[in-house]
């Protein structure tokens, strides 16, 4: 399964259940829009891979 698979599967996760629990660690849990958004900083931190 290619990479932008998983994402688009993972997109269409978060614009269908945005508020359902996508990860829930010792009582704590994030939301899969609050998932989202820590992936979108974090991601945003690296230098675009586009070629030119």
């Amino acid at each position: 399964m290619s990479h932008s698979i998983i994402y688009e599967c993972f997109k269409e996760t978060v614009t269908q259940f945005p508020e359902y629990p996508s990860i829930i660690e010792q009582g704590k849990s994030l939301t899969y829009a609050q998932l989202d958004r820590r992936i979108d900083l974090i991601a945003g931190k690296f230098p675009s891979r586009e070629k030119s």
